[in-house]
């Protein structure tokens, strides 16, 4: 319980500073880009599509085995 309680006013002090500091979710992205929430907040959709031959295609006459090769190919060449 005492445990609980301290990690509770740690989080609540925390949480105090970094709001009379102005710090943000953003601030908090640029400190942590590797992490979920710097992820989210950093990447855009142009960081992460694929563009044009990097796209999977086969015809509409394709095999299911041509279409998990050509997808295989394409999702591994980068």
């Amino acid at each position: 319980s005492s445990t609980v309680n301290t990690l509770m006013m740690g989080d609540a002090l925390a949480m105090a500073v970094m709001q009379a500091r102005g710090f943000n979710e953003e601030d908090f992205a640029r400190s942590h880009p590797a992490g979920a929430l710097g992820a989210r907040l950093l990447n855009k959709v142009h960081h992460l599509m694929r563009r044009d031959d990097a796209i999977p295609q086969v015809a509409l006459t394709a095999s299911v085995m041509d279409a998990m090769l050509e997808l295989s190919r394409r999702l591994t060449a980068d």
